[in-house]
């Protein structure tokens, strides 16, 4: 710790990375010395290992400050529910899943389809600055 700390090294994850019936260590570190960046750290908690897998993302802090990110919300103002329903409900899934079995391109058909009708019905429509405020 006193070798890290002569450069400047802080540590980011401050919870524990192992934990047990009986006990929660912090034996997984991640350190850095760069104060000119944010950064979000943390562990992700998943229950296959005892050990938790730990990740660090940089934020530069000049894009956050000057970069306005788009702002999209569905537009509910023209929604007829029985027509996005009936819609959905016309769907011939059989015909339309019938031409692969790889649990991925079902799922990215599927996904489509029920986009496209939902676009359709509500689509999306980008805030005003005013708005997002």
């Amino acid at each position: 710790m006193n070798a890290l700390g002569a450069f400047s090294f802080q540590p980011h994850n401050l919870q524990p990375t192992r934990i047990t019936n009986h006990s929660a260590t912090l034996i997984d570190n991640i350190f850095s010395n760069s104060f000119d960046q944010h950064v979000i750290a943390g562990n992700v908690v998943y229950d296959i290992s005892d050990h938790l897998p730990n990740f660090l993302t940089p934020r530069n802090s000049f894009s956050a400050a000057t970069i306005q990110p788009n702002v999209f919300v569905r537009d509910y103002s023209k929604l007829d529910e029985v027509t996005l329903h009936n819609e959905i409900k016309a769907i011939d899934w059989r015909e339309i899943l019938s031409e692969c079995h790889d649990p991925n391109s079902l799922f990215g058909t599927f996904h489509s389809t029920i986009s496209q009708i939902i676009d359709k019905h509500i689509p999306l429509k980008k805030l005003s600055r005013k708005q997002q405020k």
